[in-house]
């Protein structure tokens, strides 16, 4: 069956309402195929608490910008108008060892929809549930590759020059890709597949001149 019908309860206005969106599966698998990252590997898609999703959205070292507090507001109003958004791709997590879900109260961890689930998070508990993609990753430059291939997605296209450098630079850093120009190259295009040869040139510029490097990520620290 292509068409399937979610229940989501969302707050519109004051009061909370039980609103039926009809979502077709075929269509959204079609749009958005999931991204092919080195070390990075899906595993299933299955529909959680949002409670259960530990966000750090400082923590997410694809963003070398911050958190951008008006696009969570925007989100937020967009969720209370039209419902989850299903025209994007899920929200993409890894799963939590045990001491990691006992310092975190939580399960798994986001690693792309960061701003999804805090404009989500902000409703009250208006909605229970979400869909998410559950990966594994090797290592954490796989992780980070991933965040930033998942930012490539339309219509947001918000993957940004630094980002792709910092991306970049993490394979070098790890051994995986040598420090040379046609490595380097290779291993941005790979990761952002039908974006501008501008912004590739220009991350590929930055690595060589070592503005690439770990520490603009906004998260980084030495553990």
């Amino acid at each position: 069956m292509d068409n399937y019908i979610q229940l989501t309860r969302f707050t519109y206005g004051l009061m909370p309402r039980m609103v039926l969106i009809v979502m077709s599966s075929k269509k959204k698998k079609n749009m958005f195929p999931r991204p092919v990252v080195d070390g990075a590997v899906y595993i299933r898609t299955e529909n959680v608490r949002v409670g259960d999703l530990h966000n750090t959205i400082e923590a997410n070292e694809a963003r070398t910008s911050g958190k951008n507090d008006m696009h969570i507001r925007a989100l937020r109003t967009s969720i209370i108008e039209n419902g989850i958004m299903q025209h994007l791709p899920n929200m993409i997590v890894r799963e939590l060892s045990g001491i990691e879900m006992k310092s975190t109260g939580c399960t798994r961890s986001l690693v792309d929809g960061n701003y999804r689930h805090a404009a989500i998070n902000s409703l009250d508990g208006m909605i229970d549930t979400v869909n998410v993609d559950v990966w594994k990753f090797d290592d954490l430059s796989a992780m980070r590759c991933l965040q930033v291939a998942a930012n490539n997605h339309a219509p947001a296209l918000s993957l940004n020059e630094k980002d792709l450098a910092n991306a970049v630079q993490s394979l070098i850093d790890e051994s995986k890709i040598g420090k040379d120009v046609k490595e380097i190259r290779k291993a941005a295009k790979k990761l952002v597949k039908g974006k501008a040869k501008e912004l590739v040139n220009g991350a590929v510029k930055r690595v060589l001149e070592g503005n690439g490097i770990r520490e603009q990520f906004v998260s980084y620290t030495d553990g």
